[in-house]
């Protein structure tokens, strides 16, 4: 039997629900109007009407046995037929009633198969279950922003209760961070600022805004423009570990758009750090970010490749310990080379950390280089580091390639040969290990057996590396290139 329920509502204006009734209402009348009109029913005929009973008892014995009936019908997206025939079977209280997760009919409806007309109907018999959450907090207001519901069905949950904006979860989020973190539709994150347009301003448990939360979920220009046009100032809210919403985009890749538009409204943000003094570029280099967003970064304050964090670490070592692309390390090198040459507060270079990680070889090879630059370390000096770049070193190319700068240092050229080291050195690119070679053994190029205009290309390369006496041999040994001098 259904229950008698109070009017709630006053005369005057219709509200929403008091719309629903009457829609429904009607309907009936209709149905009735046309079954009672005889033979000149041509859709609702006895024997059509007896056919959909039979299809929807059929299609509603399905959900019988489930344990919440109701529950599975909204989930599965059950026609409104099935809906209230279960209504009838099961009674009206079963709307009330809660799953083991929390979850009443009304949040399963909202998860997105239930067609609109259900979601009208379940929400005209039972209003108060719009309050009513689940055991993460969620009420079906967040279940339709977690499942990317459209803005009709959010305008018809938020007209009957507004304030439903406003609701928080267990972990303090707001309907507008989930639109956000599901990428929900720009027309349904519009209804729900239409709402309260201050949920920009809301944080969750985290301390993060919509806005972080666009961040971290790789929303798109448009949807972080308008939480930006909203409200600006976000762009200076940190979350409870010090990270901006640059900090965020940075962290999750978020397109080089998003964080040119975070960029123009707060330039100073990529000086910001965190609360283990970690800057954006640091951010980015922890989380393998493409170059693109490094060199934005870098455009906006070149000195963010100086910075460093509460452990002393330049972005640099950042980019090695966490095995950044290559061409990270490249536009980091090119913007302050001598980081190459910086120590942390365990006294490792970021050449150090490539080791003990699995940088890639490239970057293994470049930071080499620069090492070999400094001239003592061409000398006993560096051994000591060598020896440990060997010992740390988790790949075999890289130990290889210390391997045979070390035995360059000590004089063991048996195996491999001068020749080979040679080689290899050209074959990496490693111009420094190449100069290295010549400083020591000048006489070695005669049995390269390159073309004249090879070795002249070879000396241009290798020429600015080494010292200007070895050079000075090298050409009094290759007559071919002073001909016509």
């Amino acid at each position: 039997m259904e229950r008698k329920r109070k009017n709630q509502y006053p005369h005057g204006k219709k509200s929403e629900d008091q719309k629903i009734s009457s829609s429904l209402h009607d309907d009936d009348e209709e149905r009735t109007r046309r079954k009672n009109e005889g033979g000149k029913c041509h859709i609702f005929d006895n024997n059509n009407e007896q056919e959909l009973e039979a299809t929807v008892e059929e299609q509603a014995a399905g959900y019988m046995s489930e344990k919440h009936p109701l529950h599975s019908a909204c989930a599965e997206g059950a026609s409104l037929n099935v809906i209230q025939y279960l209504m009838r079977t099961k009674g009206d209280d079963k709307l009330c009633q809660e799953d083991d997760d929390g979850n009443y009919p009304l949040h399963w409806a909202c998860k997105g198969k239930a067609t609109l007309e259900v979601i009208k109907y379940v929400l005209f018999k039972e209003p108060e279950a719009l309050k009513q959450r689940n055991k993460a907090g969620y009420t079906p207001v967040h279940t339709s922003c977690e499942n990317r519901a459209s803005s009709v069905v959010l305008s018809i949950l938020l007209r009957t209760w507004p304030d439903g904006a406003k609701a928080r979860s267990k972990l303090g989020k707001t309907p507008l961070h989930l639109a956000y973190k599901n990428r929900a539709p720009p027309d349904a994150v519009s209804v729900l600022l239409e709402f309260w347009p201050n949920a920009v301003k809301e944080k969750d448990s985290n301390g993060e805004t919509p806005c972080h939360t666009a961040c971290c979920h790789r929303a798109s220009l448009d949807a972080v423009s308008t939480l930006l046009k909203v409200w600006p100032e976000v762009v200076k809210e940190k979350d409870n570990i010090g990270c901006t919403p640059l900090h965020a985009a940075c962290c999750y890749k978020a397109s080089v758009d998003v964080i040119s538009a975070l960029l123009s409204i707060w330039p100073d943000a990529v000086k910001e750090k965190d609360n283990i003094g970690r800057t954006p570029l640091h951010t980015a280099c922890c989380n393998r970010a493409p170059s693109d967003i490094a060199t934005i970064l870098l455009s906006i304050y070149p000195d963010a490749v100086k910075e460093k964090n509460w452990d002393g670490e330049t972005p640099l070592h950042t980019a090695c310990y966490y095995e950044a692309p290559f061409d990270v390390v490249t536009v980091l090198m090119k913007t302050w080379p001598d980081a190459a040459n910086e120590k942390d507060k365990y006294a490792f270079t970021p050449l150090h950390t490539a080791c003990t990680k699995r940088a890639s070889f490239r970057s293994i090879t470049l930071l080499c280089n620069k090492w070999l630059e400094d001239k003592k370390n061409r000398t006993s000096h560096g051994l000591v580091d060598l020896k440990k770049f060997i010992d740390f070193s988790r790949s075999e190319y890289a130990k290889k390639l210390f391997s045979n700068v070390s035995n360059l240092h000590c004089g063991k050229t048996g195996n491999p040969t001068l020749n080979e080291l040679l080689r290899f050195f050209i074959g990496i690119k490693l111009w420094n290990g190449v100069a290295f070679v010549l400083d020591k053994h000048p006489a070695i190029v005669r049995t390269m057996n390159l073309d004249t205009m090879l070795m002249g290309d070879f000396l241009s390369m290798t020429g600015r590396c080494c010292r200007l006496t070895t050079m000075w041999e090298v050409i009094s040994n290759e007559q071919d290139l002073l001909g016509g001098a």
